[in-house]
């Protein structure tokens, strides 16, 4: 993989804007070690930022370093199930590990069938070893009917890239066919020959008779067939292995990894997030019958005849013919319209095409409470291809109609069939009593039925409720179990929940060591509360040595979403300066990345930093970049430094309207420098008409506050009598304030006054 050319600046600060492709390329970074030290932890972070916003490649490598518990805890389930986000994208390496994954069955159930279709999706698009493990299925008959012809077809495909064992295949089978047949004819056409049988095969039933649907059945036998493109395989994933001859390669050496995926670079510095939504089909085979000979037009008029009769058969063959475009122009409303009739008269069939149309909004508005309606008709007359597309509508929660009460209908029906989603479904219904009367004791029921099937949002709720004792007999210990199960399975919530169990010793020993490593495991997924409270534990020295940089670590993580105490509380260290580095090139990496999540006194003190030049190279613009991004928030410092740099035109054009502007804000906070900056304006007039009454009002109001200038001009003020009557014990009054602060001036005239016999007792040293 060539080494990228693209800045690592831009690439990061295009990552933290939330662009999909840059935080690939810096996970891609990290784990090659380019331009940054090397780091699996960090290469996760951003593949898992990317994979979020739907990156196939991101998915790809996410799911491999899942795999491999590479920066992540190995968890095969976590690698399926981004495997197959990703092999829904179309990528073609994603799809061939998830074939393996279900042949080995790991992580997902062992499913030869859902095998053999990801390696055929990743075959059609050149994998050789996808190619090369069809062949071997169709040469076993796993998953697939057992099929020589095409074994060798996808052995040559494989052979073509040169893959070694796939030409050692097809010759070996080349020879097999020389002894068993009585010509040299080529494989591939015995393959053309045999399909033109079947072909003749069946005009011939056709022109005997108009079949019925069940005959029509035993002549096409349903076969998932997969160089038709009728299979299509969309579930759970899992590693698989190729079947083996001789000394090969291993399932591992034959899984892509990242290294085989370039970096891609069509990003800018300032990027708007390119989100494609990923089309998911359920896993279906269509029983289709193909009654029409394709120049027997009248063949077309007699099922049209038939349909318009109401004969439910001829309804459904018409359906699917203007569906597929077979002997008629495609039309997916005529389709639509047909099969709804035959829906509607029991067909199981044309139950489960008209709900793909409704999912898909093909010949009908999307309406996947339709959808979802027919799967469950045909699913209940047993159709297996209704209850894989149940399957997955349940896990993306599309299947739930507008009512409540026909929702937890549907949802019964599917549950007490055995699907855990919709176990775990109904068990919210009757938790929070949606189309069923509430009871805890029903909903606890659903979600151990669903918790046992592996389903995390379950067993997170049953957990709860052992936890609290709500619908069944309060036990921790149960509680922890469930917690276990879902926390294993990575989800954030359960392991923040098990380090709350292993911190107060709650069905476990108190365990802080235990606490501390689940809260990480949550926190570093991103879980609020585990950040929150990960940040206590450091800040405080609970458990373990006090760790101020790890507790800000923790308090800016939950600050960033929102956590309103976390961000008081980084205020508050920040202000304070507690466990800031005392070196100041470290300071300013602590005042960056706190600036960065919008803490107020960070972004002041940063600009403070690039103003003085301390711990950076002096830089008065990028100065006044942090002072407006504090000042922004009502940060009255940053307001009154901008006004003067506003006043004198340093980072920015001379402009004293712009340093008004800033000083009034500041001054109405209460700054009294400010009040004081902002009395000289009025009293010189200088981006304000000239006020004298309104410079001696926010004199004294900064004045009273403490500020020496302030005090100075005052007793000036009053001394001479300038612009207001002159008034000496006034003028003494703040002179002797400002004096008592060391101000030079303030005790010299205190002593001319003195000499002048006005009044004055004593001068302050």
């Amino acid at each position: 993989m060539g080494r990228s050319i693209l800045p690592l600046a831009d690439i990061r600060k295009a990552a933290e804007q939330g662009n999909a492709v840059a935080q690939f390329n810096l996970g891609l970074r990290y784990w090659k070690g380019d331009g940054v030290p090397q780091d699996d932890i960090e290469a996760a972070m951003w593949f898992l930022k990317a994979a979020q916003q739907e990156h196939a490649k991101a998915q790809l490598n996410l799911a491999w370093m899942y795999q491999e518990g590479k920066g992540v805890s190995r968890d095969q389930g976590k690698a399926a199930k981004w495997y197959q986000k990703a092999a829904r994208q179309g990528n073609a390496a994603a799809q061939f590990n998830l074939g393996l994954m279900y042949l080995d069955g790991k992580g997902v159930p062992k499913d030869d069938v859902k095998a053999v279709g990801w390696f055929f999706k990743a075959a059609q698009q050149g994998i050789a070893n996808a190619q090369y493990n069809l062949a071997e299925m169709f040469r076993e008959g796993k998953g697939v009917p057992r099929d020589n012809l095409k074994a060798v077809k996808w052995y040559r495909k494989a052979a073509e890239q040169g893959h070694k064992d796939a030409q050692a295949a097809v010759d070996m089978m080349h020879n097999e066919f020389n002894d068993t047949q009585s010509d040299d004819t080529d494989v591939e056409e015995l393959h053309r020959r045999d399909e033109e049988q079947e072909q003749v095969k069946a005009r011939k039933t056709r022109d005997r008779e108009l079949p019925r649907r069940d005959e029509a059945r035993e002549q096409v036998k349903v076969r998932k067939t997969l160089d038709q493109e009728l299979f299509q395989s969309e579930e759970e994933p899992e590693r698989a292995k190729p079947r083996e001859t001789g000394n090969k390669a291993s399932n591992e050496d034959r899984r892509v990894s990242p290294e085989d995926v370039e970096p891609e670079k069509n990003y800018s510095s300032d990027p708007e997030l390119e989100h494609t939504e990923v089309s998911v089909k359920p896993a279906v085979v269509i029983a289709e019958v193909r009654d029409v000979d394709q120049e027997n037009k009248q063949r077309v008029k007699l099922y049209q005849k038939a349909a318009q009769d109401g004969i439910a058969d001829a309804q459904y063959n018409l359906g699917m013919m203007y569906r597929k475009g077979e002997d008629v122009d495609r039309d997916e409303v005529e389709a639509a319209k047909w099969l709804l009739r035959s829906a509607r008269q029991g067909i199981a069939d044309a139950q489960f095409n008209i709900a793909e149309m409704y999912q898909n909004g093909s010949g009908v508005s999307s309406d996947d409470a339709e959808a979802a309606k027919w799967y469950l008709e045909a699913s209940g007359q047993g159709h297996a291809g209704a209850d894989a597309a149940l399957d997955e509508m349940y896990k993306e929660s599309k299947n739930i109609p507008r009512d409540d009460a026909e929702a937890a209908k549907w949802h019964r029906r599917a549950a007490e069939k055995g699907n855990a989603d919709a176990q775990n479904i109904l068990g919210m219904m009757y938790q929070k009593g949606r189309g069923v009367n509430q009871d805890e004791a029903e909903a606890a029921r659903w979600f151990l039925k669903s918790a046992r099937q592996g389903i995390v949002p379950a067993q997170l709720k049953i957990g709860d409720m052992y936890h609290d004792g709500l619908g069944v007999e309060q036990n921790d210990a149960e509680a922890v179990k469930w917690y276990l199960e879902a926390a294993r399975q990575g989800d954030s919530e359960a392991q923040y929940k098990l380090g709350l169990v292993y911190f107060f010793g709650e069905g476990v020993p108190k365990d802080a060591g235990e606490a501390i490593k689940w809260y990480i495991k949550s926190a570093g997924q991103g879980n609020i509360d585990a950040q929150f409270n990960l940040g206590n534990i450091y800040h405080d020295g609970i458990f373990i040595e006090q760790d101020v940089a790890e507790a800000v670590k923790w308090y800016l993580e939950a600050a960033r979403q929102g956590h309103a105490k976390a961000r008081d509380i980084v205020e508050a260290i920040y202000k304070e300066g507690q466990g800031i580095p005392q070196d100041e090139a470290e300071a300013v990496k602590w005042y960056r990345e706190a600036a960065r999540q919008g803490i107020a006194d960070a972004q002041y003190n940063l600009g403070v930093m690039y103003k003085e030049g301390k711990g950076v190279e002096q830089d008065e613009a990028e100065a006044v970049k942090w002072y407006l991004e504090a000042a922004r928030q009502g940060h009255a410092g940053a307001q009154n430094i901008l006004g003067l740099m506003y006043k004198d035109g340093l980072g920015v054009e001379q402009n004293d309207a712009e340093s008004v502007k800033w000083f009034r804000m500041a001054a109405e906070h209460g700054d009294a420098e400010a009040q004081y900056n902002y009395g000289l304006k009025y009293f010189f007039g200088e981006g304000v008409e000239q006020n004298f009454a309104e410079a001696i009002k926010w004199y004294l109001k900064a004045a009273e506050q403490g500020n020496v200038d302030a005090q100075f001009n005052l007793g000036g003020i009053y001394q001479e009598g300038i612009v207001i009557q002159k008034d000496l014990d006034e003028a003494e009054k703040w002179y002797q304030k400002a004096a008592r602060q060391g101000h030079e001036k303030a005790k010299y005239w205190l002593e001319v006054m003195h000499r002048n016999g006005q009044g004055v007792s004593s001068i302050p040293d």
